[in-house]
């Protein structure tokens, strides 16, 4: 688990400037491009691998398998599953 205090403090920044500075580097807030990178990285081992769904929510820092599958589909436009699917067939 990697945490928004985690990041600012290993900058010993507050959590504050550190987001205010994130995004001017970026263009995103450290949250929005964290989820990005596990959304990534989970789509790559859904393709890669026979490792079940919720296994990669876990490997990949996610909480629960609910806003994973939620967070997954609004990123990529389609679910876990289909994107299995889709790299089975």
């Amino acid at each position: 688990r990697l945490t928004l205090d985690d990041m600012a403090s290993y900058l010993c920044l507050s959590q504050s400037y550190f987001c205010r500075w994130f995004k001017r580097q970026t263009g995103d807030s450290p949250v929005s491009y964290l989820n990005a990178v596990r959304v990534q990285h989970a789509y790559e081992l859904l393709c890669s691998t026979a490792l079940p769904i919720t296994e990669i929510c876990f490997q990949t820092g996610f909480a629960d398998v609910h806003s994973f599958n939620r967070l997954f589909k609004n990123r990529m436009g389609f679910t876990p599953s289909q994107a299995r699917r889709r790299h089975t067939e």
